[in-house]
């Protein structure tokens, strides 16, 4: 979210985020490794989750540790909000291509730095592991149950550019966790109703709401991305090409405010007023193209 709002913002989010927690403690935070610090003893605390290293991201493609990260990665309960068995898509089984995927996020990360600093100075903030198994469906994906947790599964044939735009869509995501974390963004018992569901911007299908927002969030971040930093691909692998993905967050605009309207008509809330807030920026963003 950093060419949406910026860097200064999203950092303000993380201790804000810390300091409803820990409250007055956030003033002992002077230098980047107390954040850091502070930042992993909340993902211990508020999701029972211990990072690799005290400080640094960390990639793992063995086997052991990646499958206790998907285990919390997947969550322990189901719900419909995980509308696409979001919660047992990883396959934790052994493989031979891991360290081959682990070689192509370590190049990816480092293509990020030569592009965004910003991006990867936050990314390396927010993101605390990458670990890498399988699966039969998906290339990769974050949880609002793992913060600061990739699953990564990428294609040996991605270009490196692809992988650099995969990095970019999941830190936006955990961007939005913290923001939620922060200030929250919808009403639950509201959007677990289908008939209250949203056109994605990315899957171009009915989802429930936090997919729907964080897809067209997603989604703008990749377009601003390319638009300031790297070029609009000819034949991206990862995302849509940029006329295409702008069509398709104008659509999931439109049918998300529908979803909105036809509850207020009922004096129902779908999205809080920082949600709301966040889908008008995109809205206005979005009109450049």
């Amino acid at each position: 979210m950093i060419l949406q709002t910026n860097i200064s913002d999203q950092m303000q989010n993380i201790i804000l985020m810390l300091a409803r927690r820990y409250s007055h403690e956030t003033k002992k935070i002077t230098s980047l490794d107390s954040l850091k610090s502070m930042y992993r003893r909340y993902l211990k605390d508020a999701q029972g989750r211990e990072t690799s290293d005290p400080y640094n991201l960390v990639i793992s493609d063995d086997y052991e540790k990646a499958s206790v990260m998907a285990q919390g990665f997947n969550g322990e309960v189901e719900s419909t909000l995980d509308d696409m068995g979001q919660s047992t898509i990883i396959k934790i089984e052994r493989y031979d291509n891991s360290s081959v995927q682990r070689v192509k996020i370590e190049n990816a990360l480092e293509e990020l730095g030569l592009y965004s600093t910003e991006h990867f100075s936050l990314l390396e903030l927010i993101i605390t592991d990458i670990f890498i198994l399988p699966s039969n469906g998906s290339r990769g994906g974050s949880s609002s149950d793992g913060i600061g947790l990739i699953w990564a599964n990428p294609k040996e044939t991605y270009p490196l550019i692809d992988v650099v735009e995969f990095l970019v869509h999941e830190l936006t995501h955990h961007c939005m966790f913290i923001d939620e974390q922060r200030y929250g963004h919808y009403d639950y018992d509201t959007i677990l109703n289908e008939n209250n569901w949203a056109e994605s911007a990315i899957l171009k299908r009915p989802r429930p709401i936090d997919k729907v927002l964080h897809s067209i969030v997603v989604s703008l971040e990749i377009i601003l991305f390319r638009d300031m930093v790297i070029g609009h691909p000819v034949k991206p692998k990862v995302h849509p090409p940029t006329d295409i993905l702008v069509e398709q967050v104008k659509k999931s605009i439109a049918s998300l405010w529908h979803t909105i309207r036809i509850n207020e008509e009922k004096d129902k809330i779908v999205l809080h007023e920082r949600a709301k807030n966040i889908l008008l920026n995109v809205e206005n963003l979005i009109q450049a193209y």
